[in-house]
């Protein structure tokens, strides 16, 4: 069901957001009742809260990476130092093969088809060494990630409207509301924290991150960006309660819910 944001003001003054369903049409009739800026929000948080991986766990799984990734670095250092020696070969096989054309040794057919054959093969050996390097770097986005899932909660609870958008696209998608209920499902890979959140689901948690960072996954690495905006918000909001905030208008505007708040993006 779409839903859109209406504030209304009483007759004291106070101003309410209420949610509820954006038809518009005379010949539709929507049953479904208003809902409150504040219980949409208790709702969110609710759910967030459900992601929280305990510190116990966290810590476990971290010692249990950590080792893994030594044991890979070590593997990966073998596979690079392997694929090294082979493009020197090559490459000295390149050099052997180019001696013998200027002896006269080859024609200009067979120099050619034998260069190429080796250049080809070089490429390929270089690429490998690219992907073999870059495949211990999927540590940092999986502590950014089970981190994040353990502060999500919080830092709704104390974001502006912003933060709060920002949150949810991280975690959610499909966000519906039916029968003042708020649905969200969860995106990958929060979706295995959601199923379980014992050792096989935060394994399953961990290799999924795994396997999408070595893929270069770009749905991973848009989530990663905005856990870093809403850290980067965050750190904002806190230094301006130490040393007050900046001189800027735009910074000094408090949250607009006169046409919506934070769920009509992230939505």
């Amino acid at each position: 069901m779409s839903i859109t944001a209406e504030t209304k003001t009483n007759r004291y003054g106070r101003r309410y957001t209420y949610y509820h369903c954006s038809h518009r049409r005379q010949d539709i009739t929507c049953r479904q009742g208003v809902l409150s800026l504040a219980n949409l929000e208790a709702q969110a948080i609710a759910y967030l809260k459900s992601l929280t991986v305990t510190p116990e766990l966290h810590s476990w799984l971290s010692t249990q990476t950590e080792r893994s990734v030594g044991e890979q670095a070590e593997l990966q250092e073998r596979a690079v130092e392997s694929i090294d020696k082979a493009i020197i070969q090559a490459q000295a096989e390149l050099s052997t093969v180019t001696g013998l054309r200027i002896r006269g040794l080859l024609d200009d057919a067979e120099f050619m088809k034998e260069r190429e054959g080796i250049q080809r093969r070089i490429i390929r050996l270089q690429e490998s060494r690219a992907e073999v390097a870059t495949q211990q770097d999927w540590f940092e986005p999986f502590e950014t990630l089970v981190s994040f899932s353990s502060r999500a909660a919080e830092c709704f609870q104390h974001g502006n409207d912003r933060i709060k958008r920002l949150i949810l696209e991280i975690v959610g998608s499909n966000l519906t509301l039916m029968d003042r209920t708020l649905n969200i499902e969860a995106a990958d890979p929060f979706r295995e924290l959601v199923v379980t959140s014992d050792i096989l689901g935060m394994r399953a948690f961990r290799d999924d991150i795994r396997t999408r960072h070595n893929r270069h996954d770009s749905d991973l690495s848009d989530r990663v960006a905005k856990i870093r905006l809403v850290e980067e918000e965050i750190k904002r909001i806190e230094d301006e309660r130490t040393t007050g905030p900046p001189s800027s208008p735009e910074s000094l505007r408090p949250p607009d819910h006169s046409s919506g708040s934070f769920l009509d993006s992230a939505a």
